[in-house]
């Protein structure tokens, strides 16, 4: 499970959370991982992101041409 998370954590990804379905053992790996930028969650937890526009020509969603969000922090 360590391998998923830090190949995460190398391509950029900022923070990470897990839910019940995730199991304890991931959990306890991203949280290892990822320390203060693990998001501990559970049902009816709203998580707020402050999103910016990604250029046009580097993400797309499907067939769109539209610019996808993705967290700035």
């Amino acid at each position: 499970m360590r391998r998923p998370a830090t190949a995460m954590q190398a391509l950029g990804v900022a923070h990470v959370s897990a839910t019940h379905c995730t199991g304890s053992l991931a959990s306890h790996v991203f949280r290892t991982v990822f320390g203060d930028r693990y998001l501990d969650t559970g049902v009816g937890t709203v998580i707020s992101l402050p999103f910016v526009l990604c250029r046009e020509d580097t993400m797309r969603w499907g067939r769109s041409r539209n610019a996808l969000p993705h967290f700035e922090g």
